[in-house]
């Protein structure tokens, strides 16, 4: 070792000393006579304490540094485990009806299980008919109910979306939850029929025109005693999301963890804006949190750009399963005390829509007149 690299490691040494005793106990060796268990575990453990001096000063330091990043990583892990709440509301849904967009898969599967069991009439809203006739299927298998039906949507189209809604306006009558849960990510660039960006328009622009379209049915149907609920997921990464409003189709640039990212913050802004408009008393906005789960490649949680192993491993390690996940959006759509305009997380509201300095507000009413602009030039 260079004569530079011995001071660094001598005063990180002096540190350890200073601000970790029982470091310094295991390099002068420890006293146990305090330990009552058998003389055969203490005999082992001065073994090894005597072969651990005789180890350089250079690899004791790492070996404590990477045992001290192993136990923060611990500790991390059992405060994320130990916040998986679930839902333990007993509302009744009977009587009322609940959309879900990507209904077949994850947390959308697990939500249609949940609130089917619950009395609800669900409509699940897929991108593959195919795909959500099976989910359908194994649905009613497990849960004995038949009061769900199966449309097709692909949000990436505003033809689509437009159909969709007309046919959802024209066939049901009331419409008591709106959940939009659906999202894409991409491994690059893509264009759709309308020149939009394929993973915006399908995570932010399809959800934005399906709202405003269901908006009379939605408004119908709220009543003050019990209005009705527009849910958005919204992945943890909306926070470090940034939205150029001059380039929502990625003109000058394309990368794939910044477009979803970018995608989410929309969509919480387009939550915020709502949650403005709408009157609470007949239609409340709410948006929840989900957290890296263990779920398919395409299911919409990102994968750090080339990094596909170690992306997977973190998920595998804080273990969300999809019906761990989906429990907060559970307790959006079922329970009876909820603040209007939240983003819950666990099951507790986390933030108020509305926080956050003057340039988000900004920010959500550029985004929301853009929006509409780009959608009207669209019809």
């Amino acid at each position: 070792l260079s004569s530079t690299w011995k001071i660094f490691l001598e005063e990180f040494y002096l540190y350890l000393k200073s601000y970790f005793p029982l470091f310094w106990q295991l390099k002068n060796g420890v006293d146990f006579s305090f330990w009552k268990g058998s003389e055969l575990v203490k005999s082992l453990i001065n073994h090894l304490l005597s072969h651990f001096q005789k180890v350089p000063l250079s690899f004791r330091i790492l070996f404590f540094v990477v045992l001290s990043w192993i136990v923060i990583f611990l500790v991390i892990r059992a405060l994320i485990r130990s916040s998986k709440s679930l839902c333990n509301c007993s509302g009744d849904m009977r009587g009322k009806t609940v959309l879900i967009t990507g209904a077949n898969t994850s947390i959308g599967f697990e939500m249609t299980l949940d609130l089917l069991k619950r009395g609800s009439r669900v409509i699940m809203a897929c991108k593959s008919l195919r795909a959500g006739i099976e989910a359908c299927k194994k649905i009613i298998h497990r849960t004995g109910q038949s009061n769900i039906i199966v449309k097709k949507l692909d949000l990436s189209s505003l033809e689509s979306v437009r159909f969709f809604s007309e046919c959802i306006l024209k066939e049901e009558e009331r419409l008591d939850v709106l959940v939009l849960q659906e999202t894409m990510l991409l491994s690059k660039k893509y264009t759709t029929e309308d020149n939009l960006e394929l993973l915006m328009a399908n995570n932010y622009f399809g959800h934005f025109l399906l709202t405003n379209l269901l908006y009379p049915i939605l408004s119908k149907s709220g009543r003050i005693s019990s209005p009705s609920r527009i849910v958005i997921r919204l992945h943890s990464c909306h926070r470090w999301g940034n939205v150029d409003i001059n380039n929502l189709n990625s003109e000058s640039s394309f990368e794939n963890f910044r477009a979803f990212a970018s995608s989410q913050r929309a969509s919480m802004y387009m939550a915020r804006q709502l949650s403005q408009k709408l009157n609470p008393k007949t239609i409340t906005v709410n948006c929840f949190e989900s957290a890296m789960m263990k779920v398919e490649p395409n299911d919409g949680v990102p994968y750090l750009h080339g990094h596909k192993d170690i992306t997977s491993f973190i998920k595998c390690f804080f273990d969300f399963t999809p019906y761990e996940a989906s429990q907060t959006g559970i307790h959006l759509c079922v329970s009876e005390v909820i603040k209007p305009g939240n983003i819950y997380f666990s099951c507790k509201s986390a933030t108020d829509l509305n926080n956050g300095d003057e340039r988000d507000e900004i920010k959500s009413v550029q985004l929301w007149n853009k929006t509409l602009e780009i959608l009207e030039e669209l019809s």
